[in-house]
């Protein structure tokens, strides 16, 4: 499930994707005291699970990629509109492929990065401007340095994006949309991570966490190296959350922690 957030000052939205059934829900929070409203919208426009869904600029969402109910790869992507409260299908992938990470960039492109397809698992890139919709997505010639599945990728404050884990080696690369081309993290994670969650703190760093671990550690951009922190998770987990509380606290919940069932959660300062 993905789920992304339009808010204002006096109320929040929050759309919510219900996958297997297509199913699209809005619960609004009216103030903080009022009680939640969820209301079921129309459906995608396709059946599908791991996906990605990215905010764009103008506040629809971008839904790419995943699998269908029979299994199949969806390579045909749709725009949620807010207003209508309805998704259409837009361009389709070059390249069908599910767990990849899908970036919106400081300038309003998205970025969609490797996954799995049905090679195997893909070091391809591919870019769409919502401003140009008709060109549809653009391979970028140049590939990510790794194959990687179940990574994040963040965009950082220079505009750069850290892509980290999503392979055995737990290398990390950063894009510049401004080449277009991307390269090696001088220092590889500490553990191997996927499935893990990634955090921006505003002094740049990175807190990556999680991803079948418990452990977490924080990247910095002046030396682009990882840290292993002293504090770990509860419970190895991979497929969590990670909500931040304030500037020194985080909120890991939900995700597979190796119990049927579990539904864990930790906040850790």
């Amino acid at each position: 499930m993905e789920t992304t957030s339009k808010a204002s000052k006096a109320r929040r939205q929050f759309f919510v994707f219900l996958t297997a059934g297509a199913t699209l829900a809005i619960a609004t929070w009216v103030s903080a005291s009022s009680s939640r409203q969820v209301e079921q919208l129309d459906s995608l426009v396709v059946p599908r699970t791991g996906h990605a869904a990215t905010a764009l600029s103008d506040g629809r969402i971008m839904i790419t990629g995943g699998r269908d109910n029979a299994g199949n790869l969806v390579a045909v992507s749709e725009i949620f509109d807010p207003e209508t409260q309805t998704s259409a299908a837009s361009a389709t992938l070059t390249t069908a492929r599910v767990d990849h990470t899908a970036t919106r960039l400081s300038d309003g492109r998205v970025l969609v990065a490797g996954g799995t397809g049905d090679t195997g698992t893909l070091s391809s890139a591919e870019i769409f401007d919502p401003a140009n919709p008709d060109a549809g997505f653009r391979v970028l010639s140049s590939a990510m340095t790794a194959a990687r599945a179940r990574h994040t990728a963040t965009v950082l404050n220079n505009g750069t994006v850290l892509i980290a884990g999503g392979e055995a080696d737990g290398t990390a690369e950063i894009f510049d949309p401004s080449t277009e081309l991307f390269s090696p993290t001088l220092w590889n994670l500490n553990v191997p991570r996927s499935g893990h969650t990634a955090t921006l703190f505003t002094d740049d760093s990175v807190l990556l966490a999680g991803g079948n671990t418990d452990s977490m550690e924080l990247f910095t951009l002046s030396d682009q190296k990882f840290t292993l922190e002293a504090a770990t998770m509860s419970a190895a987990r991979t497929g969590h959350w990670a909500l931040e509380l304030s500037n020194t606290r985080l909120f890991f919940f939900e995700g597979d922690t190796g119990n049927t069932g579990s539904r864990q959660q930790r906040a850790v300062a």
